[in-house]
C-alpha cells in the first residue's frame, strides 16, 4: 500500500496513476454527469460513459458515447480494453459488485475509486451499500493506493493490470 502524502484532491491522484497509460476503447461504469471525462479522454482513443440516470452534458465532458443503463446489467463491448469504476462500486450490494468484477475480466485495466470506510450518502438517491477497503481489493488481485479526498478521510484507488 503506497501513501501519498498532501494528494487530498481526487483529479491529481487520477493525472497522476493514469501517466502512461494509453487505452483503445475505455467504459466509465458509474459515471455519473462525467466529472473526470476531462482526465480520462486523454487516455483513450474512444470513452463510453455509463450511468442508469440521464446525463445531458456528458458528452461536452470528453465522452464519446452514453449508455443509460444499470452497471449491474451493462454488458461491456469485446473491443474494451479499461474500465473506470470511479466512486461507483460501493453503490452496489458486495455481491453485485463481484458479479460486475468477474464480468470485467481478468483481461481488461481495471481502475477503482472508493472510500476507504463506510461514508454516509444520500439514503434516497443511491446510497453507500457496501465498503471496498484495501483487504478486499488486495485480495481480488488489486494493487492499492491511499489518497486524501476529505479532511481526515482516506478513499482508495486500485488498479488491476490485465492478465494475458
Amino acid at each position: 500500500m503506497m501513501w501519498r502524502k498532501n494528494w487530498w484532491n481526487k483529479q491529481q491522484t487520477l493525472t497522476y496513476y493514469l501517466d502512461g497509460y494509453s487505452f483503445e476503447f475505455s467504459v466509465d461504469l458509474g459515471c455519473g454527469p462525467g466529472i473526470y471525462g476531462y482526465i480520462l479522454k486523454p487516455h483513450t482513443k474512444y470513452l463510453v460513459g455509463v450511468d442508469y440516470v440521464p446525463q445531458p452534458m456528458l458528452l461536452q465532458n470528453g465522452y464519446d458515447e452514453f449508455v443509460q443503463a444499470y452497471i449491474q446489467d451493462y454488458s461491456l463491448p469485446a473491443q474494451c480494453d479499461s474500465v473506470f469504476l470511479l466512486d461507483s462500486i460501493e453503490h452496489m450490494t458486495e455481491e453485485e459488485g463481484r458479479q460486475v468484477l468477474d464480468r470485467i475480466g481478468l483481461h481488461r485495466f481495471i481502475l477503482i475509486t472508493t472510500p476507504s470506510k463506510y461514508r454516509p450518502s444520500n439514503p434516497i438517491y443511491n446510497p453507500h451499500v457496501s465498503v471496498w477497503g484495501q483487504d478486499k481489493l488486495e485480495a481480488l488481485g488489486f494493487k492499492v493506493h491511499k489518497y486524501l479526498a476529505y479532511l481526515f478521510d482516506r478513499d482508495l484507488l486500485a488498479i488491476r493490470e490485465p492478465k494475458p
